[in-house]
């Protein structure tokens, strides 16, 4: 055996064990990175960013639910009560909400949230501001939750909201809950 071919050969070994941790980092045992909810399982696929959820027929494209909106009729009913309408929280009444929340892979929005107040929320909107690290503004948006996770008096709920969110190096963000209503059906006795 010619010693070039020696280096040769352990030059070989080397780039595929190189592949082989690289497979085992980055696919092994799949490309997607999976989330639980308490409703569902969505996974991102760790290359293309496409995002699926789990249903009882299998995996299937996900889109986040879009925010539905009820429209009472007017339409006055004698001998029943008024349909109850909801309302905007006060100052006070939002300092009651509070969480945690991280930006996921995939850019989502992902935490639990907590309802300190005696009655469900729903409609919650986040401001979230990202700041360079000399405190330049880089982005400040607001993002209202779908209306998937009402929030019932003293308790918490899981958040996964699609953001599109990603942090450059030195960039911090804060986020604060700017906008909430009381779900006046769920509410009401």
């Amino acid at each position: 055996m010619k010693p070039g071919d020696t280096r040769k050969q352990n030059l070989q070994w080397a780039v595929i064990g190189l592949v082989a941790c690289a497979w085992l980092y980055w696919i092994y045992p799949t490309p997607w990175e999976q989330m639980k909810l308490e409703y569902s399982v969505i996974r991102i696929n760790r290359f293309t960013g496409e995002k699926q959820y789990l249903s009882d027929r299998g995996w299937g494209k996900y889109s986040p639910p879009a925010a539905s909106s009820v429209v009472s009729s007017a339409i006055p009913v004698t001998g029943l009560p008024p349909v109850p309408q909801n309302r905007d929280l006060t100052t006070g009444e939002i300092a009651k909400l509070d969480g945690k929340l991280t930006i996921a892979p995939g850019g989502f929005l992902k935490g639990d949230l907590y309802n300190g107040n005696d009655f469900t929320v729903k409609n919650v909107v986040i401001l979230v501001t990202i700041t360079n690290s000399d405190g330049a503004l880089v982005k400040s948006r607001e993002y209202k939750l779908a209306d998937y996770p009402k929030m019932s008096p003293l308790s918490s709920k899981s958040v996964l909201e699609e953001a599109g969110l990603s942090l450059e190096s030195g960039q911090k963000w804060s986020w604060s809950i700017t906008k909430a209503q009381v779900d006046a059906l769920a509410s009401s006795p």
